[in-house]
């Protein structure tokens, strides 16, 4: 048999509007369909009596797309004053207009929009507070890890040096080759426009002292920083975040095994190396 084309007809059959849906009322179809129901004039009931029939019996396919445009169809119906029902709707079809018809009328509450000068408030406040508590976190932080410094110090069989080397080895010796290269890149490029600033006071011998006492004093210090907090920082992230996510920090507690002394205490100390 040929399928039928998703559509629908209107037809007055004595007291009863009627609206005979074919086809596949799916989200496919749906852009299409919205479109030719919302061009359908809505049947105002000269009396009482008239009433509004929604024949599905002809429909092949139905998602929740097409049924809720059938719903909203049979919504403005009676909010006209026509009273409507389904005809011809198997039991999948009804159940899931029932769902349709439960969960899509319910009326959405109205938010209110609020003002510029609120906006600016709740913004201003929200980002005060995220640095106020950002702070008392890093703070209590830093104080952490300072007594447990200073157990370390009163008890020095607390430190752990294989793990301490271990961190050393990733966060320093491996990290040597990328700093070596991005500080000679930046001391090239520093070389060069240092010469091209020079060269009109005849001047182009010191750049090369320029950029040894920049490298030693300034630039090399702080990309080795912000390479080590970078590299070695994103790494200690994913890797205290996955065990702490795996409840691995949890269970070193319950052992009696102090997390600052185990996780962040060598890896500061190697990083301070």
């Amino acid at each position: 048999t040929q399928a039928l084309a998703p559509g629908f007809s209107v037809e007055l059959s004595g007291t009863t509007f009627r609206l005979v849906a074919t086809g596949a009322w799916t989200v496919a179809e749906a852009a299409k369909l919205d479109k030719a129901l919302k061009r359908l004039r809505v049947p105002i009931p000269p009396t009482s009596e008239f009433t509004g029939e929604m024949d599905i019996s002809r429909i092949e396919e139905i998602d929740t797309a097409g049924a809720w445009l059938l719903q909203r169809t049979v919504a403005a119906w009676q909010k006209a004053g026509l009273r409507t029902h389904y005809a011809g709707a198997t039991e999948g079809f009804r159940i899931l207009i029932e769902e349709v018809h439960r969960h899509g009328d319910a009326e959405r509450p109205e938010i209110d929009k609020p003002k510029p000068i609120e906006q600016l408030v709740d913004s201003t406040t929200s980002v005060v507070t995220g640095v106020w508590r950002d702070s008392l976190q890093l703070t209590a932080f830093l104080g952490e890890v300072s007594a447990a410094f200073l157990r370390l110090c009163r008890q020095p069989w607390r430190f752990r040096p294989i793990s301490f080397f271990h961190h050393l080895d990733h966060a320093g010796l491996r990290a040597v080759p990328i700093i070596a290269l991005i500080c000679f890149l930046i001391g090239a490029v520093v070389m060069q426009q240092g010469v091209a600033q020079l060269r009109p006071f005849g001047a182009e011998p010191f750049a090369v002292n320029m950029v040894a006492i920049l490298t030693l004093r300034e630039i090399g210090i702080l990309l080795t920083a912000i390479m080590v907090a970078g590299r070695s920082g994103s790494a200690f992230t994913a890797e205290i975040g996955s065990m702490k996510m795996r409840e691995e920090i949890d269970a070193m507690r319950t052992l009696r095994i102090d997390p600052m002394d185990t996780l962040v205490l060598p890896r500061v100390l190697a990083l301070i190396v």
